[in-house]
């Protein structure tokens, strides 16, 4: 059993309203509904931060977050959720921030994507100290990144640049081809520069990106996930790391509001999951698809967790989560965390990346079966 730490002002805040239902694939047993599944921690609740994205930053034991509200970045312990420190102020100089939004952990770098300052600024762990700022005389008004290393020792970063476009021109608005771009980042171990590789979009068809946020990146599969925001087309975007949209929607119609955080399980090359979220102002409700064939495992909630922005997932050790942990935003204000164990003995998928037997969800399996495994690990 995990002890569950929290704050009366979360609980007053997430429990509010019943979780709602979504759309869910129909198996030969009938319809998965969610599954919940206890938080193994939350964070302090800071309803100033304005808590936008969380990385996961394993080999110091930190889960660090974008403050939209105060323009920071906040470093909770991975393991307990108590505040280590905060990095930054508003402004516009190195080390400073304006709504900072998207991040990413990229060996020792740290990834901001600035939302007002329109710009990626990269910092050098474990001090947090500005080594470069990239794209700001491209960006516009972006939002998320994926990172993946390239074969020099460099890094290939995707930025979602959401900038405003008439609704009255889409589809076919030619700016559209420019939703998403593509930075090559060097490091010479003092400063980190970047050079704008292409930037894509198709501006018509399925794979129009209208209202963009959340990227996330499997180099190894080279694809990449883009979250389609607009309301009447939700759903993940499957693109290819080079910009070609594979005709491909996954989560069409499963998202009870926005879809927001997505990211990977990964156990190497091979194994693994991705998890994709929704911002339900109720309850998050997270999706599970199968990282080869991006097919839906199951869906699970919280018993807190609310309008999710951005997650954060890990397969390396944690102390006291061994197999790893998914960190998610909660309500703006904090990050909760759950012990991977907990979600894959809920979910019947692969517990460890030591363990390939265990590996796969049984469609078969009720919901009454899911809901007394979920029980177990409580």
């Amino acid at each position: 059993m995990h002890r569950v730490i929290l704050p009366l002002v979360v609980l007053l805040v997430g429990c509010s309203g019943p979780v709602p239902t979504i759309p869910t694939p129909t198996t030969e047993a009938g319809t998965t509904r969610p599954i919940s599944i206890a938080e193994t921690f939350m964070t302090a609740s800071m309803p100033a931060d304005n808590v936008d994205s969380v990385a996961v930053a394993p080999r110091y034991g930190w889960i660090v977050s974008t403050t939209k509200g105060t323009h920071q970045l906040r470093v909770d312990d991975a393991t307990t959720g108590a505040e280590i420190r905060r990095v930054g102020a508003e402004g516009d100089g190195a080390g400073e921030f304006r709504r900072p939004n998207g991040i990413a952990i990229a060996g020792d770098l740290v990834l901001v994507v600035e939302r007002d300052n329109a710009r990626l600024q990269a910092l050098r762990l474990p001090d947090f100290e500005p080594v470069g700022i990239i794209g700001a005389d491209v960006l516009e008004r972006p939002y998320g990144i994926a990172v993946a290393p390239t074969d020099g020792g460099g890094w290939d970063a995707w930025i979602t640049d959401n900038f405003d476009v008439l609704s009255e021109s889409l589809p076919g608005n030619p700016r559209l081809a420019e939703r998403v771009r593509h930075f090559r980042l060097t490091d010479d171990g003092t400063m980190v520069t970047g050079e704008l590789m292409e930037s894509f979009g198709d501006i018509e068809g399925n794979g129009a990106l209208w209202k963009v946020e959340t990227i996330a990146v499997d180099p190894d599969r080279d694809l990449l996930l883009v979250a389609e925001e607009d309301e009447r087309r939700m759903g993940l975007r499957v693109y290819t790391r080079d910009g070609r949209f594979t005709g491909r929607i996954v989560g069409a119609g499963m998202f009870a509001a926005e879809p927001e955080g997505v990211a990977l399980w990964a156990c190497g090359t091979d194994g693994g999951y991705w998890i994709a979220t929704d911002q339900h102002p109720a309850r998050t409700q997270f999706l599970v698809l199968d990282r080869e064939s991006l097919d839906y495992l199951g869906v699970f909630t919280g018993e807190v967790t609310a309008n999710t922005d951005g997650i954060g997932v890990t397969s390396s050790v944690i102390s006291g989560m061994p197999s790893g942990a998914l960190y998610a935003v909660h309500d703006d204000q904090a990050v909760a965390a759950f012990d991977w164990r907990d979600i894959a003995t809920a979910l019947g998928i692969r517990v460890s990346c030591e363990a390939p037997g265990d590996e796969g969800a049984d469609p078969s399996r009720t919901a009454t079966e899911l809901d007394q495994a979920s029980t177990q690990r409580r």
